[in-house]
């Protein structure tokens, strides 16, 4: 069990907050003891999923589950747009955004506008302003980091957006965040997220991609399924506010 001051949150959600990362050879009386010594306003309780014995004693101490964490693994050469999308293909780009671009990205994630299925969102104590907050400062370090932001466009219109980055091995990709431009949302282009990760990681060299997606969020994980990712594992997450702290 790893109990992780989670400092970067104060600025992100305005209170102080704690991550609690579970493994399978926890033993629930050490759980029970550490979470009950927990004493900020907010912490995140992540376990593996299967380890119905923590889960339990998560929720014993008052901790509620708001997801599960999927975490989806795809072969570059072997991970394919679907064939129903081959019609738009004549019509597709996808290139590294410019400075004008980035800014509107980011203008849109900071404004709430685009992410409504994360745990933030949906936690009645916080809101999709405060998401949007959170995702936007989230961004900005990922890229001032070295993370490459891309766009894709259709028909030289920009709809869709990825973040990704190569931490350690050059082989692999990590996809930090997706999303379609406000505008597109009701047009039928969301699977261009996936698109725009799978060409990215093509551009940079990597063989593998690795995305984590939220069971809130059925849409994006069935289209990783179609693309032929796999899953790789899966955490329930869980979360506690106290208010007399």
């Amino acid at each position: 069990m790893k109990i992780i001051d989670a400092f970067w949150e104060k600025k992100n959600l305005g209170v102080d907050a704690i991550e609690i990362e579970c493994s399978v050879d926890d033993r629930e009386d050490a759980l029970e003891t550490g979470l009950n010594k927990i004493a900020v306003p907010y912490s995140v309780l992540k376990i593996p999923a299967g380890s119905y014995n923590l889960l339990c004693v998560g929720q014993k101490c008052g901790y509620s589950v708001i997801e599960v964490s999927i975490r989806l693994i795809g072969a570059v050469n072997y991970a394919k747009l679907p064939s129903i999308y081959h019609r738009f293909v004549p019509h597709l780009k996808v290139e590294t955004a410019t400075n004008e671009i980035r800014e509107r990205v980011l203008d849109e994630i900071g404004a709430g506008k685009i992410f409504s299925t994360d745990r933030i969102a949906l936690d009645p104590v916080f809101s999709r302003r405060i998401a949007g907050k959170r995702y936007y400062n989230w961004c900005c370090d990922a890229m001032d980091k070295g993370a490459s932001l891309d766009i894709a466009y259709y028909k030289n219109v920009p709809v869709a957006f990825n973040i990704n980055s190569q931490p350690d091995d050059k082989q692999i990709c990590v996809g930090l965040m997706g999303g379609v431009f406000s505008e597109a949302l009701d047009k039928g282009l969301g699977f261009l997220v996936l698109y725009t990760e799978l060409e990215s990681c093509k551009r940079l060299g990597g063989q593998f991609v690795i995305s984590t997606v939220s069971s809130n969020n059925l849409p994006v994980l069935r289209l990783h399924m179609q693309y032929g990712f796999d899953i790789k594992e899966m955490q329930y997450v869980l979360i506690k506010h106290q208010n007399n702290v």
